[in-house]
């Protein structure tokens, strides 16, 4: 995501500091996905994909919170569903870039 929003949105590393630090309604990570959301509406990105993304992107985040700060172990079959969207939203990201 990082390179859509450096790449193809014109942000640089301080712009991108600026403008999260300036939003304080959410952190880095929602800032991210909120940015990368509007790029793909404005991509015209079919709404199926949209909707996949917005909601496969709070999964994962919320798989990747419970494994950084709760310490909950992942398990298997939680580790392949996270592969298998990580690989379903790199898919629809591949499409606007």
């Amino acid at each position: 995501m990082m390179h859509i929003i450096l790449y193809e949105l014109g942000y640089t590393e301080s712009t991108l500091a600026t403008a999260i630090s300036n939003d304080q309604r959410t952190g880095s990570h929602e800032f991210y996905i909120n940015l990368i959301t509007k790029h793909l509406i404005a991509k015209n990105t079919n709404r199926d994909d949209r909707k996949l993304f917005s909601e496969e992107i709070v999964n994962l985040k919320r798989l990747r919170t419970k494994a950084d700060y709760n310490d909950e172990i992942i398990g298997e079959s939680q580790g392949r569903y996270s592969l298998t969207k990580a690989t379903d939203i790199y898919k629809i990201l591949r499409k606007v870039i």
